[in-house]
């Protein structure tokens, strides 16, 4: 009796166990089958940082102080649109920095310093793709930059006070125009609608498996309520979940709508579409001509007497470009690219001081062939938290030549540059995340005048809040 009540209870265990394993069955959807439906997504970042010093010493001759204050403020804003005959970009990003220091004596002013700088910087940007069935397109591109940096010095010598600044000025245009064939397609969608999956299966919430086209329909149905705007955050969230839960409602997959079932919503919405996913490849080559113009003046010390100058290049680039995207599973993606850029820039460049100061006038040409590979793999172990690990070999041509000059004659270079790139990102709130990056590299330079290699390497941590 013992014997049977002991195999009862094993067949009923694994019974339950069998039960439960289909219940909460993991899905295996195919990631590089997804396409989004036609989108268009917004997004602003605003970057600060702030840093500061100072000092006070007395002695028993003097008492001297110094500061040092650093401000810098980057806003980003993306507009992205995603259709099936036309992919558009439209981006403004822009930083402005700001920085203060001065050093004197602390009660006696007759003999002091005090410096001021500015950097700020504005970039627009407009990409777009227009493509045929057959995924081959036309790509067109335009790109501005305006830029502004001064300075200005205050000294104090015996109680005399003088003055030397600079203020720079510069801008400039590129546009793109390219043929290509292929297509990346972003897939985060998808990979929400999985992770919103397994966890109401491992609820017991659904009432059965989904089938690979009712996930893709779920994930298109995601990408398309996330395109509404409100100005209020609340009601948007509210109607994002009042959407996606239609969904189960309609096709009768629920088994129950109790609390467990909406946090699970709430909890995988903000946070299952947080890093991008792409799949698919795509090769391309473009030509880009571009012109950049800038205009220095500097305050003499001595004189007062503001000279001028300025610093011009004209280019023209071709670029050849194979780009691949492969989500092996759910949690892994494989990248890899390849790249030849060729470009040729004159430099026009013109020193045009005050009177009895000779001018500076020089004219040179660079040319530059580049090409690069890399392959990098990324582990998404859960929804907050990225770790990638990339390695890259780049080889630059560089040929330089001085036209002003009729006895020097062209220097070649070749540099050689091995890259490794470790990276990591964790998400404390859907708008707040740290990021730390790390790179080590090889280098080395053959030059008709000089040979060097080295190793060097950086690290550095941010963290970024996204308004939305």
């Amino acid at each position: 009796m013992k014997k049977t009540s002991i195999t009862g209870f094993i067949f009923c265990f694994f019974v339950a166990v069998l039960s439960f394993n289909t219940t909460a069955q993991e899905y295996k959807y195919d990631l590089n089958k997804y396409y989004t439906p036609d989108i268009v997504r917004n997004k602003l970042d605003v970057s600060f940082s702030g840093n500061g010093s100072f000092s006070n010493e007395t002695s028993t001759n003097d008492s001297l102080f110094s500061n040092n204050l650093n401000g810098s403020l980057i806003p980003t804003f993306v507009m992205y649109k995603n259709t099936r005959k036309l992919v558009s970009q439209f981006n403004v990003d822009g930083s402005f920095q700001a920085q203060s220091w001065g050093r004197g004596d602390l009660f006696d002013n007759s003999n002091s310093f005090l410096g001021t700088q500015s950097t700020n910087n504005l970039h627009l940007g407009y990409d777009a793709r227009f493509y045929n069935p057959k995924k081959q397109f036309l790509s067109l591109g335009i790109y501005g930059g305006f830029r502004n940096e001064g300075n200005m010095n205050h000294f104090t010598t015996n109680s005399v006070k003088t003055k030397a600044g600079n203020q720079d000025y510069g801008g400039g245009i590129r546009a793109s125009f390219g043929l290509g064939f292929g297509r990346i397609e972003s897939v985060e969608d998808a990979r929400q609608a999985i992770y919103i999956l397994d966890e109401l299966s491992k609820k017991g919430v659904l009432t059965r498996q989904l089938s690979n086209d009712e996930v893709f329909q779920f994930s298109q149905q995601i990408s398309r309520v996330k395109n509404k705007r409100f100005l209020d955050s609340r009601l948007h969230l509210i109607d994002e979940i009042t959407s996606i839960d239609s969904f189960f409602v309609s096709n009768n997959l629920l088994t129950k709508s109790d609390a467990s079932y909406f946090t699970t919503l709430y909890d995988y919405w903000q946070y299952g579409a947080l890093y991008s996913r792409k799949s698919g490849h795509e090769f391309a080559f473009s030509l880009s001509p571009a012109v950049s113009l800038s205009s220095d003046n500097s305050l003499n010390i001595d004189t007062l007497i503001w000279a001028h100058g300025h610093f011009n290049y004209y280019r023209g680039e071709l670029t050849i470009a194979y780009n691949y995207e492969k989500p092996v599973s759910l949690n892994w993606q494989h990248s890899a690219f390849a790249l030849i850029i060729c470009n040729s820039t004159l430099y026009d460049q013109a020193t045009l001081p005050e009177t009895n100061y000779p001018s500076t006038i020089r004219k040179y040409n660079y040319n530059n062939a580049y090409l690069q590979g890399g392959y990098s793999i990324s582990y998404y172990p859960n929804t907050r938290t990225n770790y990638s690990v990339g390695l890259s070999q780049g080889l630059s041509l560089n040929s330089y030549d001085d036209m002003d000059s009729s006895t020097a004659s062209p220097v070649n270079n070749l540099q050689s540059s091995t890259s490794f790139n470790l990276n990591a990102s964790y998400y404390f709130s859907p708008q707040f995340r740290l990021s730390a990056n790390s790179r080590l590299s090889y280098i080395l330079n053959n030059s008709e005048l000089f040979k060097s290699s080295g190793l060097n390497g950086w690290i550095s941590a941010s963290f970024v809040y996204s308004f939305f």
